[in-house]
């Protein structure tokens, strides 16, 4: 594992370009946007999420029972970072709900370039 904060901070976009998918979720938070006022039922999940992931993080920095989990730290340490950066991206906390997109366009995903 990395350890620098650069490279920590890019750490989960390199195990999730290796097939490690178990925390793709935790990359983003699709709050909706729906300036068109159309109706669209736009509930953001709970727990799967980065909102979640940052809560999930923290309880696991924050645990000191005597315990050393030191590889899970490094490891929440890194989601963390990496997380933070990820949702001061507009598409990575968003959401555009439309008439041409009734369940969202997935953070921008679904738009073709």
């Amino acid at each position: 594992m990395s350890t620098n904060f650069i490279e920590a901070a890019a750490w989960p976009d390199d195990i999730k370009s290796r097939g490690a998918e178990y925390w793709n979720n935790w990359h983003y938070i699709d709050r909706p946007i729906n300036w068109q006022g159309l109706g669209f039922d736009n509930p953001i999940p709970e727990n799967d999420n980065a909102l979640y992931a940052i809560n999930t993080t923290l309880q696991v920095l924050n645990h000191n029972d005597g315990y050393d989990g030191s590889t899970e730290k490094s490891m929440m340490l890194r989601l963390l970072l990496h997380i933070v950066g990820d949702i001061h991206q507009p598409l990575h906390s968003s959401t555009f709900f439309s008439e041409k997109y009734p369940n969202g366009d997935r953070g921008g995903n679904s738009y073709y370039v």
